[in-house]
C-alpha cells in the first residue's frame, strides 16, 4: 500500500511538472530529481532523440544536472531499444563497450535497465535505471510501471516543444495537426487520469478528516486540499483536449449562458472591483452545441480577461449576429499582448503566468473548433485585448 501511494504521488507530481513547466530541459531534470527523491537507492537518466543518429542524455552528477550526447555509432544498443521497444537489462561493467555506464559504475551500481518510453506509435525516448543489485524488486517494477503510465504525457510535452518551434508561415496547418495529436493523446490518457485521481480522492478525504479532527493544524490540511484540487484541475484541463468532448448537444440561448457565466464569476468581479458590461443585439440568440463545454470555454476566456484587469477596468462582452453566425466578443482593458506571445497563445501548455498550466485558452480553442466555430485574438500593447468567437446560428 505504501508503494502504491508513492507511485500515485510521483505520477501526480510529474504530470504537474509537465503541465506547468516553461522550459523543457528544466522539466526533465525536475522529473529525474522527483524519481531520485522517492527511490534514492536507484540512479536515473533520460535519453531523448536529438537527431536520427544522436541521443541527448539528461543526468546528474553530485546532485548537479548535466547532459551529454550519445552517438548511434558507439551505442547502437540504446537506439535499438527505442526502435524495437525492447527492455535491455544487464550488468554494469567499466570499460569502453558502454562508456555511458561509467558514472553509474563509479557510483557503485551493479545493473542497468534501459526502458524504452513508447508513445502512440513508436518509442521516442529511453529511461535508464541503475540498480544497486541484480535483483528486480518491487520498487524496480513500480518504477517501470510509473514510466509506462507517464509515456503519453511525456509525448504530449514533447509535442508542445515542437509546436513552439514551428515556423510562423506554416503555424496554422501544423498547429491543427498537433492539436489532433493532443486530442488522441487525451483520449488514451483517460486511464492514467483515473489511476491518479483515485489516490488523490483518498488523500483529499483523509486531509479533510484530519482537518476536522485537528483544528490547530487546519491551515496545513487545507493547503493540502487546495493543492490536490489544483492538480485535479490540471488533469481535467488536459483531458478536455480528448476527442469525445463534443457530446450531449442541445439548442440553448447564448444570452442565458453568458448571464450564468457572469453570475459564476461574480464573486471575483466584485473582489477585483471590475465592471462587466454585456451587450446583446437581440434578446433571443440560440446556438446548437454542448452547453457545459461552451460554458467552460467562455469561463476560461473571461477569467483570462479578469487576470489582466485592475480595479476600475471594464470588460465588455458583445453578442451579435452577422451572416448566419453568432459573434461573441470579450474585450478587456489590460496591458495587451505582444506579437511574439500572441503567435503562441492558443498552444497547449503555453503560459506567461506563474503556477498556471497554460491549458485554458487551448481548451477553449478546441471546444470552439469542435462546434464548427472560429476564435480570433486581436491585441495591442497598453490598449487591451479582444477575443472574438463566431459560432453557427440556429435558424428557426
Amino acid at each position: 500500500m505504501q508503494l502504491d501511494c508513492i507511485k500515485a504521488n510521483l505520477i501526480m507530481r510529474t504530470l504537474r511538472i509537465l503541465a506547468e513547466s516553461k522550459d523543457a530541459e528544466n522539466a526533465y531534470y525536475s522529473i529525474l530529481k522527483e524519481f531520485k527523491m522517492d527511490f534514492p537507492d536507484y540512479g536515473f537518466e533520460l535519453c531523448l532523440y536529438e537527431t536520427d543518429s544522436q541521443l541527448k542524455v539528461f543526468s546528474f552528477k553530485d546532485e548537479l544536472p548535466f547532459s551529454y550526447i550519445i552517438d548511434s555509432e558507439y551505442s547502437r544498443e540504446l537506439f535499438a531499444a527505442i526502435k524495437y521497444k525492447t527492455n535491455i537489462y544487464r550488468s554494469i561493467i567499466s570499460g569502453v563497450n558502454h562508456p555511458e555506464d561509467e558514472q553509474f559504475y563509479q557510483d557503485g551500481f551493479q545493473a542497468i535497465a534501459n526502458i524504452p518510453v513508447t508513445g502512440l506509435y513508436k518509442g521516442f525516448a529511453l529511461a535508464r535505471i541503475a540498480l544497486p543489485t541484480f535483483d528486480k524488486d518491487q520498487e524496480f517494477r513500480a518504477i517501470v510501471e510509473i514510466i509506462e503510465e507517464l509515456a503519453l504525457a511525456m509525448e504530449t510535452f514533447i509535442y508542445r516543444e515542437k509546436l513552439m518551434q514551428i515556423n510562423s508561415k506554416v503555424a496554422a496547418k501544423e498547429k491543427n495537426i498537433l492539436l489532433n495529436k493532443f486530442a488522441l493523446i487525451g483520449e488514451m490518457s483517460k486511464s492514467i487520469a483515473h489511476e491518479v485521481r483515485n489516490p488523490m480522492t483518498t488523500v483529499k478525504g483523509l486531509a479533510q478528516l484530519l482537518s476536522s479532527e485537528n483544528p490547530q493544524n487546519r491551515k496545513y490540511y487545507n493547503l493540502m486540499i487546495e493543492e490536490i484540487d489544483r492538480a485535479n484541475k490540471i488533469i481535467s484541463d488536459f483531458l478536455s483536449l480528448s476527442a469525445d468532448s463534443f457530446a450531449c448537444n442541445e439548442i440553448f440561448s447564448i444570452t442565458e449562458l453568458l448571464d450564468g457565466i457572469i453570475d459564476l464569476t461574480y464573486r471575483r468581479i466584485v473582489k477585483q472591483k471590475v465592471n462587466i458590461i454585456l451587450n446583446v443585439d437581440l434578446e433571443s440568440i440560440e446556438i446548437f452545441g454542448n452547453r457545459e463545454q461552451l460554458k467552460q470555454a467562455f469561463i476560461n476566456i473571461l477569467n483570462n480577461a479578469l487576470d489582466v484587469s485592475v480595479q476600475g477596468n471594464t470588460i465588455k462582452i458583445n453578442v451579435g449576429i452577422m451572416d448566419e453566425q453568432v459573434f461573441i466578443s470579450f474585450i478587456d482593458q489590460g496591458p495587451g499582448i505582444d506579437d511574439i506571445t500572441i503567435d503562441h497563445i492558443i498552444e497547449p501548455f503555453f503560459t506567461t503566468k506563474d503556477n498556471n498550466a497554460g491549458l485554458g485558452l487551448s481548451v477553449s480553442y478546441k471546444i470552439i473548433k469542435d462546434h464548427g466555430g472560429e476564435i480570433m485574438i486581436n491585441s495591442q500593447l497598453d490598449k487591451g485585448t479582444t477575443i472574438e468567437i463566431c459560432l453557427p446560428l440556429v435558424q428557426r
